[in-house]
């Protein structure tokens, strides 16, 4: 046996060749598959690039979006709400003026109620001044005179009694515009009127009768007018009737319709008595 050997080999030079081509392939291929992985790395980055390229495109039209509907709707607000203002400014301009023109008409209405309340006081005020007057100016004095303490706001309410002679009076009643008078017998209670006293006053009352026209003519010296009779009553006895004086303010005082008429019998009596006797020396002279 021989000792330790030390060889060289070699391939043949085919082998060579093709092992060398294999080896080449190999580390083309590998090559090939790094720069295969470096384009699909790149492929990957700049599909991810774009990717996120597209993701902030449409966030940003999202947001862009979102802020478009977020000025509409701010804007829509607003219109509404200026809308809703304009209305309301209208609406409160219409009651305004609603309200000024209720307030006119209401003014106004009161302004007028005022007036015609002021004027019917004051019309019959001087409606009653004037008959006063006239019937002091056609001699009938004022003894009695009555006003209610509690006045309606349109018009006066009182009563005046004149003297018409022989305890007989005119009572003068006034009373919105409306006047009446009435020829009464004075008394100082009240009661009705006997057989006599009523045959009297309705004489006093075809006296009075004769003396309204002119009362009449006399009132419209003064500026009053009659507008409308509402009624007017023939001289009756059954009209008669006694005024109790104490139920009016005095002004002066006079003598009862009842005094004066016991008076007259009194008095007539006595001329009966005096006639009487004198008929009575008349015949014994005659008989001497």
């Amino acid at each position: 046996m021989s000792g330790p050997k030390c060889d060289e080999f070699d391939l043949f030079e085919e082998f060579e060749r093709m092992e060398r081509e294999r080896i080449r392939e190999q580390i083309r291929q590998e090559k090939l598959r790094e720069k295969a992985e470096q384009r699909r790395r790149m492929i990957e980055e700049q599909q991810r690039r774009e990717e996120e390229q597209r993701r902030k495109e449409e966030e940003e039209r999202h947001r862009k979006e979102e802020e478009r509907r977020r000025k509409e709707e701010e804007e829509r607000r607003r219109k509404e709400e200026e809308e809703r203002r304009r209305k309301e400014e209208e609406r409160q301009r219409i009651e305004r003026e609603n309200a000024s023109d209720e307030f006119n008409r209401e003014e106004e209405e009161a302004l007028a109620e005022l007036e015609e309340l002021l004027y019917s006081k004051r019309k019959d005020e001087i409606v009653a001044n004037a008959i006063d007057a006239v019937m002091e100016e056609m001699g009938y004095e004022l003894i009695a005179s009555m006003t209610p303490p509690t006045q309606p706001e349109d018009h006066l309410i009182q009563a005046h009694v004149f003297s018409f002679g022989d305890g007989s009076g005119i009572q003068v009643m006034e009373a919105g515009g409306q006047v009446s008078l009435e020829v009464v017998g004075i008394g100082t209670n009240d009661r009705t009127p006997t057989d006599k006293e009523a045959e009297f006053l309705e004489e006093k009352m075809e006296e009075f009768c004769q003396n309204y026209q002119e009362l009449t003519d006399r009132l419209a010296k003064h500026g009053i007018i009659r507008t409308h009779v509402k009624y007017h009553q023939n001289p009756d006895k059954k009209y008669a009737r006694i005024l109790n004086i104490n139920n009016f303010n005095k002004e002066k005082e006079v003598d009862t319709l009842q005094f004066l008429m016991k008076n007259k019998e009194k008095k007539k009596s006595e001329q009966s008595g005096e006639i009487l006797s004198l008929q009575k020396v008349q015949q014994s002279r005659s008989d001497q």
